[in-house]
């Protein structure tokens, strides 16, 4: 069985939670589990069939990545996701 898919524009940035987990150590739990996630539309998580705190694959051009989804305070913007810069932002 295929795994439902969404096209999205992938937006990258800075948060007050990556900010204070760098300060902490680029290996500490903090900044980990603050930049291993993707904020989505709550609607595109329903829509996929999503639960938050899940695991869902993002993929570019340029690989793919597996990151916790979580509801996005800033909605509604269907089809835009947020990934805090570190390394999983890097795709």
């Amino acid at each position: 069985m295929d795994k439902p898919k969404l096209r999205v524009t992938l937006i990258t940035g800075r948060t007050i939670e990556q900010g204070v987990g760098k300060e902490r150590g680029k290996s500490s739990k903090d900044y980990v589990e603050s930049v291993s996630v993707c904020y989505m539309d709550p609607e595109d998580l329903k829509r996929l069939g999503v639960k938050e705190k899940t695991n869902v694959m993002v993929s570019t051009d340029y690989g793919s990545v597996v990151v916790k989804a979580l509801k996005s305070l800033r909605a509604p913007h269907p089809s835009i996701i947020f990934i805090p810069y570190g390394p999983w932002a890097n795709v």
